[in-house]
């Protein structure tokens, strides 16, 4: 399996995508879906869910997952830290769920309100360019962000309280659903997540199995092992892949040839990408 790890500095982000398809990747941070219209798949930890106008999914933190839109879709995706509600903080860090699917028939009414208003508070926060904000959303009132309420040392903003407070609601309505399992005790857990972090900073150069086992203080022998019995791929496959989707996205995004970013030019190092 080809995936990456998403380096995120927002505590919470918010988008409502249109035809969302996403390669596999992993974060420290909860991700949940919500299909406004449309169908997709999410693949989480090697299982694929069909998903279609009404189903929401919760992906829990360090899980790879990936997104793939056939025809059209429609969703709400919402990311945010553990620390950004500190009342799951526990079950999102002891626990996984048995199944991360659900319907919004599910939820009790509070529930379905506070998912409401959270899509539509999305219209006022920032896209990105993988996930760009859509203007044919719901009617709902949108409060307005050009008051602050101030405390002693931040200005907040009203739409970043209302979305604590929904998101809160939403969350509650789901863990009453959600069957949990004690999620299994990994050793290796930080190993894997250092690993990654350092991959995603130094994939552009010319690393090697050797050069990254040296910078984090383990032997070749055990960061190969790592790879195939943890992250279920190889040091060099992964490696590679990371490569070829940045060089995807520099095409995509910007002017330069493609001869100029495989030769280094995109930013990866003495040996180009490959």
């Amino acid at each position: 399996m080809n995936f990456f790890y998403q380096s995120r500095v927002e505590s919470f982000s918010s988008f409502v995508s249109n035809d969302n398809t996403y390669p596999a990747h992993l974060h420290r941070q909860v991700e949940i879906m919500f299909v406004i219209a449309g169908d997709l798949e999410i693949t989480i930890e090697d299982q694929t869910h069909a998903l279609s106008k009404g189903d929401l999914s919760i992906t829990f933190p360090d899980k790879i997952h990936s997104l793939h839109t056939s025809h059209s879709s429609r969703v709400l995706l919402m990311v945010f830290d553990i620390d950004f509600l500190q009342d799951f903080r526990k079950a999102f860090s002891d626990f996984i769920p048995n199944d991360p699917i659900l319907y919004v028939g599910q939820l009790t009414e509070h529930g379905k309100n506070a998912l409401s208003w959270l899509i539509s508070l999305s219209k006022n926060m920032n896209a990105t360019a993988d996930m760009p904000n859509i203007k044919e959303l719901p009617n709902h009132p949108v409060i307005s962000d050009t008051t602050k309420i101030v405390d002693e040392q931040n200005d907040i903003s009203p739409n970043l309280l209302y979305t604590k407070s929904y998101l809160t609601i939403l969350l509650t309505d789901i863990f009453s659903v959600l069957t949990l399992s004690k999620r299994n005790t990994c050793t290796d857990k930080n190993i894997c997540e250092n690993i990654l972090i350092y991959l995603d900073q130094h994939f552009q150069e010319n690393i090697s199995l050797e050069s990254t086992a040296k910078a984090l203080g383990i032997s070749r022998f055990y960061l190969s092992q790592i790879f195939s019995s943890k992250l279920h791929t190889s040091f060099p496959s992964y490696v590679t892949a990371r490569r070829l989707d940045y060089a995807e996205k520099l095409l995509t995004t910007t002017n330069r040839r493609g001869t100029e970013i495989a030769g280094g030019g995109g930013g990866c190092g003495r040996g180009g990408f490959l």
